[in-house]
């Protein structure tokens, strides 16, 4: 029994010196078929076959690897240049397609978006340009009315100033022509007394003296404030007086007003 203990013991220390080292890991079960059926010899044999078959698996593992490692970066490699050929490829074809059909699309767009921009701002530059000659236009038209309507108001106070002085003038002139006539008028009234009075001496003369004359009446002298004009002095003022138009008799606010020929006479 003791043998088989130390036995046991040895079996124990030899996996556990296996499994710490090489990482050889042995279940429960396999250690008990192992330590029945194995002696020590055996058993480090057993585990040598492991550490061998293990160090196999692993170098097989490692091969493996780098073989699929390699294939891995050869495949990727293989694909890489597939995918440049591929870009490139589809690169060739949008540009070609964008140089044939995109980008004169979208030229004729930008040129379309431009003939529009240039247009709206000869629109808007014309439409400025004629509002701002109606308004000058405008302004002008008022300009002008308002200078017409000032020449129209100094003509009509000319007119109604010449007027007034002609009308001043021509009744003066009649006044004067009047005066004149009545003073031509008084003269031959005295021109007639004056005869008459001398024919009347020398009737006298001619009679006996001791006759005694007939009573006379004395003549009243000719009025010289009423004096009945003449056909040719009425005819006269009647060429002498003026057309006035029906409108020039209207004054405007502060203008002094027409007198009225009639009331002169």
């Amino acid at each position: 029994m003791k043998y088989e203990a130390e036995a046991h013991h040895i079996k124990r220390a030899i996996v556990g010196q296996y499994e710490q080292h090489f990482g050889i890991i042995i279940t429960q079960k396999e250690q008990e078929v192992l330590f029945k059926n194995f002696d020590t010899r055996q058993l480090e044999m057993v585990m040598k076959k492991k550490l061998a078959e293990q160090k196999q698996f692993l170098a097989a593992q490692l091969i493996q690897s780098r073989f699929r490692g390699f294939l891995c970066r050869k495949w990727y490699s293989k694909v890489h240049e597939i995918r440049v050929l591929v870009a490139i490829k589809i690169q060739r074809l949008w540009r070609t397609y964008y140089r044939r059909i995109v980008l004169p699309g979208r030229q004729k767009r930008s040129e379309r978006e431009v003939v529009i921009l240039i247009q709206s701002c000869v629109r808007g530059y014309v439409t400025r340009r004629g509002l701002a000659s109606e308004r000058n236009h405008q302004k002008m038209e008022l300009t002008f009315e308002y200078f017409e309507q000032i020449k129209r108001k100094m003509e009509e106070d000319a007119i109604l100033k010449i007027l007034f002085r002609l009308k001043k003038f021509s009744r003066a002139k009649r006044l004067k022509r009047l005066s004149f006539m009545q003073e031509k008028q008084n003269a031959k009234g005295k021109k007639g007394k004056v005869l008459s009075s001398k024919k009347k001496n020398v009737s006298n003369a001619s009679a006996p003296a001791k006759t005694t004359p007939a009573p006379h009446k004395p003549v009243a002298p000719p009025r010289a404030s009423v004096v009945a004009p003449s056909p040719n002095v009425t005819q006269q003022h009647s060429n002498d007086q003026i057309n006035i138009p029906r409108d020039s008799t209207v004054t405007n606010k502060g203008d002094h007003p027409t007198p009225d020929p009639s009331k002169g006479q």
